[in-house]
């Protein structure tokens, strides 16, 4: 069929009436012969739901309690960024009582709650999903069982006939550049409608074909999962290494993440070419016509699969300490990296429910995450089952201390090697310094850009630091009770109080005996200078923690991170924590735990 010789007739099999007069006779004669996607080949495309209210139905998987239970808060996909194959899926959606509340709200605002909450029959069901909206093209992932979809992220279901490995070559193939080649003649957007999608025509494959495309497909899964695997704040993470760190410098260490990453990305150049060539040939489409679209597409899914701070040296230094730190408060577990042990890649299951909790999570035998009893007295590092670490150097839990012992449990005899590289390649003196940090190159704001997804922000190690930084406490988020504060205040500032201010008295003692003049009295008033600056800095701290604690708010998770470190907003260095607490006093987030407990108490303004 020449171009010239094209009729209105020819154009009746395309979706939406398309006058498709510049579509490849191939693509045009796929669309008049072969089946849809949605006609007997197995699969359905459906539109997700919308919660009506992302910011009070959605969270990150890490800031809600870990009691949770997987139906409570499941694991929801939005679509999100472009991504190939494989994609982390962070947040989780407020199902509590059947999504009782999501399903009030639509029921109230129109009338009816199937008008948000849409196809509930398939939610939890394995399959595939895609973004809505991406101005890089069309990308599908599996879609692991378990999940709730967002409209922007509708999916892929399999009736049950179709196997997962049938799905696994399906995924092949809505990936593969010569579907957006064809796409790109059925929209001229960047929307990839459930009904585009819905429309697409499928030839029929070789059996070998499909053996060919499901192979690529899992291999390519599976490479995404490792890297998955070493980032902490991801479904998947487990610990920074890729590899056992015992016996490398750091900078080996990256060298050698690097390398894994060339030879996954050379693996990755050699079966996206594969994949398309069987779906041209399916297709009878010329190979060189998607050669451009085809390098563009690659170039763009090799981004999303290797973006990672494992093969940045400062980024990855960044993750070891941020681990450290972890492991310190009990989050994470040491032994991970101390007896390191590739995965068996034969359990490997892209449709299979993300698991609760990281894998890397310091857990007891009833696979909760662990509680003091669980954890041996053999244990190589001290936990500080509190939640609550110091930046004090005279205190025997303060930060880098416990920080350093974690260091020491990997490292052993070259922890000290390990630590003097660390403060190299962060340009920092110590470690006391990167912690004291409150802005860019600290490990505050870094901490918020490694827990910060998908348009939330939700650090979990909470820096409360004194007006100059010369004092501060680090609390974990799921230690949080109602208790916390009045413990942080007892335990640490009041005693650290007491004792700088017995020291103020013996230097005015000793200026006392000095004189007012002679090198000794000068000496001593410069002193009495520091010491009564760092006593009032101190005061000034107690005074600000003792403000919030007399709220006497009792933390809910469930409301999220940014509500709950809005009361300590005159502690954190973080401009948020403001803006949420003046929403809150204004009167914002009423649904809330915590803007209830406000309002209950007369902070609430109206």
């Amino acid at each position: 069929m020449s171009f010239s010789a094209r009729r209105i007739k020819d154009f009746e099999t395309l979706p939406s009436l398309i006058f498709g007069y510049d579509m490849p006779p191939e693509i045009l004669r796929a669309f008049s012969f072969e089946k849809k996607l949605e006609e007997s080949t197995g699969f359905l495309v459906k539109q997700g739901m919308a919660t009506g209210d992302n910011e009070r139905f959605l969270r990150l998987h890490f800031e809600v309690p870990l009691s949770r239970t997987q139906d409570s808060w499941p694991t929801y996909a939005k679509g999100g960024d472009f991504s190939m194959f494989h994609s982390d899926l962070p947040l989780v959606v407020d199902w509590r009582k059947d999504g009782h509340e999501i399903k009030e709200r639509a029921a109230k605002e129109y009338g009816s709650e199937t008008r948000t909450v849409k196809n509930q029959e398939t939610y939890f069901q394995s399959g595939l999903t895609f973004s809505l909206v991406s101005q890089a093209g069309f990308s599908v992932r599996s879609l692991p069982a378990g999940c709730i979809y967002d409209m922007g992220g509708p999916s892929v279901f399999l009736n049950k006939s179709v196997s997962h490995w049938t799905a696994l070559s399906m995924l092949s193939f809505l990936n593969s550049t010569p579907i957006q080649y064809i796409l790109q003649f059925i929209t001229d957007s960047r929307h990839w409608h459930v009904i585009t999608i819905q429309s697409l025509p499928v030839p029929k494959l070789s059996t070998l074909s499909h053996e060919k495309l499901g192979h690529a497909s899992y291999e390519i899964a599976k490479l995404a999962k490792k890297i998955s695997a070493s980032e902490e704040g991801t479904r998947l993470f487990s610990c920074p290494f890729l590899i056992n760190p015992n016996g490398y410098s750091l900078h080996s260490i990256v060298t050698k993440h690097i390398t894994i990453a060339k030879e996954i990305e050379k693996r990755f150049r050699i079966l996206m070419p594969g994949i398309d060539v069987s779906v041209c040939e399916a297709y009878g489409i010329e190979s060189n016509n998607i050669t451009n679209l085809q390098t563009e597409r690659i170039e763009r899914a090799k981004e999303t699969l290797l973006s990672t701070p494992v093969l940045v040296e400062e980024e990855f230094v960044h993750s070891v300490i941020s681990w450290c730190m972890g492991v310190s408060l009990g989050v994470w577990s040491v032994n991970l990296a101390r007896f390191f042990q590739e995965e068996n890649e034969a359990s490997f299951d892209p449709f299979a429910a993300l698991p609760k909790y990281p894998p890397g999570m310091l857990q007891g035998p009833d696979g909760l995450p662990a509680k003091p009893e669980d954890v041996s007295s053999d244990y190589p590092v001290r936990i500080d089952w509190d939640g609550i670490l110091v930046d004090d150097p005279e205190r025997e839990d303060n930060i880098v201390r416990r920080v350093r012992e974690v260091i020491e449990a990997i490292w052993k005899d070259r922890a000290e090697a390990i630590e003097k590289e660390t403060c190299e390649i962060l340009g920092i003196r110590d470690l006391r310094d990167y912690f004291r940090k409150p802005g860019n190159g600290g490990f505050w704001m870094d901490h918020v850009k490694r827990y910060s997804k998908s348009h939330r922000k939700a650090p979990i190690y909470w820096y409360l630091r004194s007006a100059k930084g010369n004092y501060g406490l680090w609390l974990y988020y799921h230690r949080l009770d109602k208790d916390i504060l009045f413990k942080a205040l007892l335990n640490y500032v009041e005693p650290k109080i007491r004792l700088e201010e017995d020291r103020l008295k013996t230097l005015r003692t000793r200026k006392e005996a000095a004189g007012s003049s002679g090198r000794e009295a000068k000496q001593i008033e410069k002193d009495m200078d520091r010491q009564e600056q760092f006593v009032s800095e101190l005061l000034d701290l107690k005074d600000k923690l003792r403000r919030a604690a007399d709220f006497h708010l009792n933390p809910d998770l469930n409301d999220g991170v940014v509500l709950n470190i809005a009361p300590l907003w005159e502690l954190v260095p973080w401009k948020e924590a403001k803006e949420y607490w003046e929403k809150l006093v204004e009167g914002k987030y009423e649904w809330s735990s915590i803007g209830k407990q406000l309002r209950e108490r007369g902070v609430v303004k109206n």
